[in-house]
């Protein structure tokens, strides 16, 4: 009868363990599948997303640029997104984006592929996956910024060029 008693004890036991063991691996393995989903999503799906969100932030900007009309216009604006890419407006030159071909152009580009040199820039606002480019009819001054947040921006025409700043 005592025997009986630790055997009830212990399959009493095991049950609710081996359910333990069982729920803990059922969840690990959903842990495992959310976090694969996750990733296939932003390999798929994730840059044709930011490319999108790059050409509103552009067209957005180009709108407000074609405000610009006599010389000391100054124009305050925003970038939202896509965070951690890079708008870059440079003097055209051989080489440069093919939307820009020896034209002023601005690039929204993808911030990880643009360290380094102006050539690394040009480079990386030169692969159409991670940038969307467009000509400008000023000249411009080179200046490439860090879209972080809600980025705000003064840009100044003078004498037919534009200027642009980071607002901190």
């Amino acid at each position: 009868m005592v025997k009986d008693l630790r055997m009830e004890k212990k399959a009493a036991i095991g049950l609710p363990l081996r359910q333990l063991i069982s729920i803990l691996f059922g969840a690990l393995i959903l842990f495992f599948l959310v976090g694969l989903g996750v990733v296939v999503y932003n390999i798929v799906i994730g840059p044709s997303a930011k490319i999108n969100q790059a050409q509103g932030s552009l067209d957005k900007l180009f709108g407000e640029i074609g405000t610009l009309e006599k010389d000391d216009d100054i124009l305050e604006t925003e970038v939202l997104n896509p965070d951690g890419w890079l708008i870059s407006f440079f003097q055209g030159v051989k080489g440069s984006p093919k939307d820009c071909e020896g034209e002023s152009c601005v690039c929204i580009c993808d911030a990880a592929a643009t360290r380094g040199t102006r050539q690394d820039l040009l480079d990386a606002c030169s692969d159409e996956r991670k940038s969307i480019c467009k000509p400008l009819e000023y000249d411009v001054v080179d200046t490439f910024i860090e879209i972080e947040g809600v980025t705000k921006l003064n840009i100044k025409l003078n004498k037919g060029q534009i200027t642009v700043e980071k607002i901190e």
